[in-house]
């Protein structure tokens, strides 16, 4: 298993997923719209069982260093979603002192991000036991 990245439909980072190791490339996210309330309209209620992009599968690994990470559809690479303004204004936030929560709080984001990664690595163990186990 690898991440890959759901981005909006303006190729902005949302949250990561799992996907099989042989997939590779962007897939777009459907779903179907909500019902309205009843309508004569019989267009209208055609149009509205076909699926709507709501996002994309970006299955492409992010580039480190990207302060808000976009997928550039043109492109076909993720680039920095953030202006030089905005990361100018990062830079000089972050040299401000901390006060004692925000780095109670960093400190927890940190070790959150630890769990979650051993969590992953975990359970690619347990896939691969699983697979081994299985072959023999």
């Amino acid at each position: 298993m690898k991440e890959a990245i759901k981005v909006n439909l303006d190729g902005f980072y949302i949250e990561p997923t799992l996907v099989a190791d042989s997939v590779t490339g962007v897939f777009p996210i459907t779903e179907l719209p909500e019902k309205e309330s009843a309508s004569t309209d019989f267009s209208n209620t055609e149009k509205s069982n076909e699926p709507v992009t709501v996002g994309y599968m970006v299955a492409v690994e992010v580039p480190t260093g990207l302060y808000k990470p976009r997928w550039n559809f043109d492109l076909e690479e993720w680039v920095e979603g953030l202006t030089q303004q905005e990361i100018d204004a990062l830079h000089q936030k972050q040299q401000e002192p901390a006060s004692t929560t925000e780095m109670i709080g960093r400190q927890l984001v940190e070790l959150k991000l630890q769990s979650m990664q051993q969590k992953n690595e975990i359970d690619s163990l347990k896939q691969q036991l699983a697979n081994a186990q299985t072959s023999k």
